[in-house]
């Protein structure tokens, strides 16, 4: 157990989440309004999704295939 890479975050991590692939992990710095969006195969941060300051939660949601309401 060792720390293979660290970044510097916009602000303190409240949440991570993990892709189900396991490519991409994204964590809400609730403060800064942003979620960092970590390439966890290539170990570099990617543009953030801006929100609201204050926002929090990130879950899965499946996707709706064509066609389907």
């Amino acid at each position: 157990m060792a720390i293979a890479k660290s970044f510097d975050l916009p602000g303190s991590p409240v949440e991570i989440l993990i892709r189900p692939d396991g490519g991409e992990a994204f964590v809400s710095c609730m403060d800064s309004g942003k979620i960092v969006v970590v390439d966890l195969r290539e170990w570099q941060l990617n543009d953030p999704v801006v929100m609201t300051r204050g926002v929090d939660g990130l879950a899965w949601m499946p996707t709706v295939g064509a066609g389907s309401n």
